[in-house]
């Protein structure tokens, strides 16, 4: 085969790959993120954090929804503490500069209009919905700092790796929108 045709064939099969890799391999087209560093606020004087408490709450009526057969609770402590050791900040108990919780929801009888034609008003529908918002406070005056949330769909039949996978998706989302990455010492949060 010719080199000339070779190298581009090469180049255009890593960058398909490439593409493939960073695409969620689980859906979550259904995912609406919102975060948001609130006014005044500012995220890079922080170094240290401490939980400040977790809630959850599930509104079904008629009994039709399917816990996660896993800890819900410690999945998302697992995946928030990676994205905060993941922008330098450091679990600090004692010393805390920061509070982190969050609130999990899970509504089995969420209605919502949806369409049969496009441009129509749509039908209302049941389409049970799930929800994780983060709040960040300072420790000291108890003011937020930076505010996440996360609403999906709930569907019966997933399994537990891909409501995992669904939920790392939406807490590092969450993060990366309005938390950068990494810190460089001294110079507060940067991007890479």
């Amino acid at each position: 085969m010719n080199p000339r045709t070779l190298i581009p064939m090469l180049l255009a099969m890593l960058l398909l790959a490439a593409c493939n890799a960073l695409r969620p391999s689980v859906e979550t087209d259904d995912i609406e993120l919102r975060s948001e560093i609130l006014p005044g606020a500012d995220p890079a004087r922080y170094r240290t954090w401490t939980w400040a408490g977790a809630m959850s709450m599930v509104r079904d009526p008629g009994g039709n929804w399917k816990p996660v057969g896993f800890d819900l609770d410690d999945e998302v402590r697992r995946l928030v503490e990676a994205e905060m050791a993941a922008r330098g900040l450091v679990r600090d108990p004692l010393n805390a500069e920061l509070k982190v919780g969050y609130i999990i929801g899970v509504d089995m009888v969420h209605l919502e209009p949806v369409p049969e034609r496009p441009g129509e008003p749509g039908v209302l529908r049941n389409i049970p919905k799930g929800a994780l918002a983060i709040v960040t406070k300072d420790a000291r005056t108890d003011r937020p700092v930076w505010v996440g949330a996360a609403v999906g769909n709930v569907r019966s039949g997933r399994s537990d790796d891909e409501v995992r996978a669904r939920l790392a998706y939406a807490i590092h989302r969450l993060f990366e929108a309005s938390l950068p990455r990494s810190r460089e010492k001294g110079d507060g949060m940067t991007n890479r």
